[in-house]
């Protein structure tokens, strides 16, 4: 059933492995508890539980089946816990007995059971840790080489923005791996409706752009942000996605042009470079909207 779940809805079944811990529990101290009631006293006189028995000292000897349960269920689940309180303890022989069997037995499904519980809180999401890792480092850097604060929200907005859209785990690895089949679907799922829908792009082989996607950045720009500054000097190419961009003029710094998604632009400065010329942005690019691009 848990390999059928997980194939059909792409469920994570370890997350709910607790509630079957759980459930083991509440078995294991079920039973428990009717076995400490059938040892209560001596078994086979049924007499001696009145003189002589846990029942008697827990004061239940004359209770009804559900309170004596109850005693016996708050007994087991201490026993089991290995937090033993001690107010309600063996008396006889029998009872001894058992409660040498329940400490031993339950003492070692507790220690299952915490293991358990501890490698799922550490093992619960292998992209969240890896991201979380990743976070950590970048906060050290900024910290080392004392990034002014405005600065250094920028770089982990960045970052937040970076490993939610590409990943923190190691992608390249994930898609070599895949059969050319498989290579193909994934290649509809990250790039239809975006890098696919461009001429630049529509003729490429499924190897081709599993590898371009695997090495390309994603860029996230707020309103407002200026994505390239007229008459610096770069070389990228950019792919926006989705959102809208203003061409600002590097004269007159008046708006001369939009892009809207799905669009690419820049690809001279990319190409000058291989002829030995220098590559300078003559406009200045700056987001309109939320914008999302590649480079």
């Amino acid at each position: 059933i848990s390999a059928y779940l997980e194939d059909r809805y792409n469920i994570d079944i370890s997350r709910f492995r607790v509630f079957g811990l759980l459930f083991l529990a509440i078995l294991l101290g079920h039973l428990f508890s009717c076995f400490f009631i059938f040892c209560s006293g001596n078994p086979f006189d049924e007499t001696a539980r009145y003189l002589y028995s846990w029942e008697r000292t827990a004061g239940v000897v004359d209770a009804d089946a559900a309170t004596t349960y109850v005693h016996a269920f708050y007994w087991a689940m201490a026993t089991m816990t290995t937090v033993g309180y001690g107010d309600i303890s063996a008396e006889t022989t029998s009872e001894m007995a058992f409660s040498i069997v329940a400490m031993a037995s339950g003492g070692i499904f507790y220690g299952y059971m915490i293991a358990n519980i501890s490698n799922l809180v550490n093992n619960k999401n292998q992209n969240d840790r890896r991201y979380i890792e990743k976070m950590n480092e970048i906060r050290a850097y900024v910290g080392a080489r004392r990034v002014p604060k405005e600065l250094r929200r920028r770089m982990m907005s960045y970052y937040k923005n970076y490993f939610s859209t590409k990943t923190a785990l190691d992608e390249s690895e994930i898609l070599n791996n895949l059969p050319q089949g498989l290579r193909k679907e994934m290649r509809l799922h990250l790039a239809q409706d975006t890098l696919d829908s461009l001429p630049f792009f529509k003729n490429l082989d499924d190897g081709a752009m599993t590898a371009l996607l695997r090495v390309l950045k994603p860029i996230h720009c707020a309103p407002g942000d200026i994505l390239i500054e007229a008459g610096t000097v770069g070389s990228e190419m950019f792919f926006l996605v989705a959102g809208q961009m203003a061409i600002v003029s590097r004269r007159s710094h008046e708006l001369v042009g939009e892009l809207r998604a799905v669009t690419s632009f820049n690809e001279i400065a990319m190409l000058r470079p291989l002829f030995g010329i220098k590559s300078v942005y003559p406009t200045t690019i700056v987001a309109k909207s939320d914008c999302d691009l590649y480079c």
